[in-house]
């Protein structure tokens, strides 16, 4: 998966590289497999830049942001 690397999105991309499945959304987020569940049935962790270019991430199925990042 590639995007385009500058400052804000530095974070991000080291990110992006350390998780399983990454696609890109139509809104220029990203899916992919959420590394603290069994995610096997789908994509359930959106990873995206906020205003402040914060790296936010949710997970669909209920994972909290420390689990998510351990």
């Amino acid at each position: 998966l590639s995007i385009k690397s500058n400052h804000c999105n530095d974070n991000l991309t080291e990110i992006i590289g350390r998780l399983k499945g990454a696609v890109k959304r139509h809104n220029g987020g990203i899916l992919a497999f959420c590394p603290s569940h069994d995610d096997r049935k789908g994509r359930s962790l959106a990873v995206s830049l906020g205003r402040e270019n914060q790296v936010l991430m949710h997970c669909f199925a209920g994972c909290s942001i420390h689990e998510i990042t351990q």
